[in-house]
């Protein structure tokens, strides 16, 4: 195996760092703004196609399920894709779904799509997280703070945009077939630049590898728990906030907004983390995020409008610093990882639950009610505290205070 060096990296003049951090923004952005819109848009879709609740939340957990295969194989892509391709191939993804999603008229057609749209969150996943890792070890600065904000920003345009479209009148496949476009620009702009070296031409990081490591590195496990349980929140609001308040007697125009304040939280979150980070630690930043859970799922299990709006921003606010501390930490206590392995292992992790918490809300909400499926939210910032506590009290190879150490260190 060859390794290549931080400082070879650094004397690479072939790429420019600014163009590709623009373009790795923009990535997250659109990722963001289909989600966002997608958001908005599902609780009228399964109205049109007459789907329950518990039938469209186990439905979700097909294509993270496709997703996370794309992750859990990610070391083993990288080597063999450029990361560059990676991400058109996500974006191809994105913008099909979209576009079919508009024409879709029964279940098995929209099971289809989301297949579609499953292989493209993985891939964007995989490319975007891989590449802002390479990004930061190649120029020793911190990006992934920014670029997670990025799609925060773009979730939170998506939803506020689409909740305002469908607020004026514009039919729901109108939008998505504007979301389809956004990502055919985004191709196109994607084409003109170069993606950062990697720091490792590895071996022996294919699937059977990242499983291995997920397995066996207590460090990586520590951090995939991290991923898997600390966005639960992120996943129930993803999906469930503007049915939530449709449940509650809202418009859709209102559920949007409810969504965009979400996202718009995770925007804040995510930009003030990385200064909070430097600050404190990353300790304290997912002891601050269980606590913020913890007070978001106290107010969604009160009925009421105005409450729910201020649960959901809430919750943005403590998930926002979860993953990117969690992949700051990944490349930092595993260095000689791949960085395709290091995306795959975490995000795998966020897939994981993905998987788990739609069938699992849509279970709860069908014999229950959707806002007993709320504490899903209070259970994952519980579950951050109590890493965190188990963590600090372990030995120091897996002590979160210990993982400050510079991105340059081998």
């Amino acid at each position: 195996m060859r390794q290549v060096t931080y400082h070879q990296i650094a004397q690479d003049k072939s790429w420019s760092p600014t163009k590709t951090f623009v373009i790795l923004l923009l990535h997250f952005v659109y990722f963001g703004v289909n989600l966002g819109g997608l958001g908005v848009l599902w609780a009228l879709i399964i109205d049109e196609l007459a789907i329950s609740k518990g039938v469209f939340g186990g439905l979700q957990a097909v294509p993270a399920f496709l997703g996370m295969l794309v992750l859990l194989a990610g070391g083993s892509i990288t080597l063999r894709v450029t990361k560059k391709l990676i991400g058109i191939s996500g974006l191809v993804c994105l913008s099909a779904g979209s576009l079919l999603l508009s024409i879709v008229g029964n279940l098995p057609e929209l099971a289809l799509v989301m297949m579609t749209l499953g292989i493209g969150d993985g891939l964007m996943d995989l490319s975007i997280n891989a590449a802002s890792i390479d990004w930061e070890k190649a120029t020793s600065k911190h990006a992934l703070n920014v670029m997670h904000a990025g799609f925060a920003g773009g979730a939170m345009l998506g939803s506020f945009g689409t909740g305002w479209a469908i607020g004026l009148g514009w039919n729901y496949k109108t939008v998505l077939l504007l979301i389809g476009i956004l990502g055919i620009l985004a191709i196109l702009a994607t084409i003109t630049i170069k993606y950062p070296p990697s720091s490792i031409e590895a071996e022996g990081t294919g699937l059977s590898q990242t499983v291995k490591l997920l397995s066996t590195h207590k460090r990586l496990i520590f951090i995939a728990l991290i991923c898997s349980l600390g966005v639960m929140g992120e996943s129930v609001a993803n999906l469930w906030t503007v049915i939530y308040l449709r449940d509650l007697g809202a418009s859709a125009s209102v559920g949007g907004t409810a969504l965009a304040a979400f996202n718009g939280a995770m925007l804040l979150g995510r930009l003030l983390n990385a200064p909070f980070v430097m600050r404190f630690g990353e300790r304290v930043s997912l002891v601050t995020s269980g606590i913020i859970l913890l007070l978001a799922n106290a107010l969604l299990l009160v009925h009421s409008i105005p409450t729910a709006i201020a649960g959901f921003a809430l919750t943005g606010l403590g998930s926002a610093g979860v993953i990117p501390t969690a992949l700051g930490l990944g490349h930092k206590v595993a260095p000689k990882i791949d960085s395709g392995a290091i995306a795959g292992i975490s995000m795998s992790a966020v897939y994981a639950c993905f998987i788990l918490c739609p069938p699992i809300v849509g279970l709860i909400a069908d014999s229950v009610s959707l806002r007993a499926a709320m504490i899903l939210i209070g259970l994952g910032g519980l579950f951050v505290l109590l890493l965190v506590v188990a963590a600090t009290s372990s030995p120091p190879d897996v002590d979160v205070n210990n993982y400050g150490a510079s991105p340059n260190a081998t």
